[in-house]
């Protein structure tokens, strides 16, 4: 599988990635894990973005990111 990481913030709604970093100091860590973002979940777009927040699934979780936490989470997408 040939994969890419992009910027969460690259993403349009419907789209799936599956997160392989959060680029941010400890507190950033600690609260997107306290929100179910880790590395290894998947997360689909459900709508947002643009400089607003982005409306996110993460399993049965939704969860709505601003734009300057959603720029700091890597995902790794397939390529069409």
């Amino acid at each position: 599988m040939n994969e890419h990481a992009i910027s969460l913030l690259a993403l349009r709604s419907g789209d799936k990635g599956v997160v392989i970093a959060l680029q941010g100091g400890h507190s950033f860590q600690e609260r997107a894990t306290s929100m179910g973002l880790f590395v290894g979940c998947e997360v689909v777009v459900l709508g947002g973005g643009n400089g607003s927040r982005m409306l996110l699934a993460v399993g049965d979780t939704r969860i709505a990111l601003g734009h300057g936490m959603a720029d700091k989470v890597l995902v790794a997408v397939d390529p069409v």
